[in-house]
């Protein structure tokens, strides 16, 4: 796994991170650890990313042409390729442009492009990350 550059950023009732998210990495860690009864908003800020040389590239929620589900080796099968999902410990779901989430199980927030094979990928993106109570 690889770690992502975070950066802390202030927001009340909470703690909140800026994430940047590679599409040439498998699992990124974010070293934002999340407990049970907080709450998880993830939001996309900016950057673009694309799973393919030559493809048009897109923002977290997946290519918007030719689409396709991911196979059963992606990270989140069933759900758009080359979006943006979440991972804490092997509980994998879907994030795209915007999460909200109540934290069920403690753990370290990881985040990935929805992808197999990460040598043909380009771009990176920046999510922010919020924790609240």
């Amino acid at each position: 796994m690889t770690q992502v550059h975070t950066r802390q950023v202030e927001v009340v009732g909470g703690y909140a991170f800026d994430v940047d998210v590679r599409a040439d990495s498998g699992w990124q860690g974010t070293g934002i650890f999340v407990s049970p009864g907080e709450v998880l908003h993830i939001s996309y800020l900016s950057g673009l990313w694309v799973g393919r040389i030559g493809d048009p590239f897109h923002g977290p929620e997946g290519p918007t042409y030719d689409a396709y589900p991911g196979g059963k080796n992606y990270p989140l099968p069933g759900v758009v390729e080359d979006c943006l999902v979440g991972r804490i410990n092997q509980s994998v779901f879907y994030v795209g442009r915007q999460l909200r989430m109540p934290i069920r199980e403690a753990g370290v927030l990881e985040l990935t492009i929805n992808d197999i094979g990460h040598y043909d990928n380009r771009g990176q993106i920046t999510m922010r990350v919020v924790v609240t109570r």
